[in-house]
């Protein structure tokens, strides 16, 4: 699977790439990990600790598409690919992740490298709302 795949003649928006790197720094105090949405708490999780609570909600989110060893998933606007890098590593899965920041791309393929996930995670500069996947080459998609 390729590390990184260039968006062939796609414009993104500015204002969505602007925002994303001028937040850059904001994300990063967030989670140091990346993960750039809210988390999910439930008992007895400590609600101190941020971590465990935003790989809660990837996990609750990506449970409802019934992962699989070898199943294949689409990330729509995957950051860093943090979400992508835990789904590829708890379930044994191969993750396409999509994003408009070249910065985060470059990022996320770095830590799939350092953690080993590089073989499971593509990381991919491309607006999820025109991917390039081939028609039914999923078998499940979040965002």
């Amino acid at each position: 699977m390729p590390l990184l795949s260039a968006a062939q003649g796609q414009i993104f928006d500015p204002k969505v790439t602007a925002h994303f790197r001028a937040s850059a720094d904001l994300y990063k105090l967030w989670s140091p990990e990346g993960h750039l949405h809210f988390g999910y708490w439930h008992w007895p999780m400590n609600p101190f600790r941020r971590k465990p609570m935003l790989e809660a909600l990837v996990h609750l989110v990506v449970r409802e598409l019934d992962p699989k060893p070898r199943k294949r998933f689409a990330d729509l606007g995957c950051g860093y690919g943090s979400a992508a890098r835990l789904v590829a590593t708890a379930y044994d899965t191969c993750v396409e992740a999509f994003t408009v920041v070249e910065e985060q791309v470059q990022e996320g393929t770095t830590a799939a490298l350092a953690d080993g996930t590089s073989r499971r995670v593509t990381m991919k500069l491309r607006d999820f709302r025109d991917t390039g996947l081939p028609e039914a080459s999923m078998d499940g998609v979040y965002a």
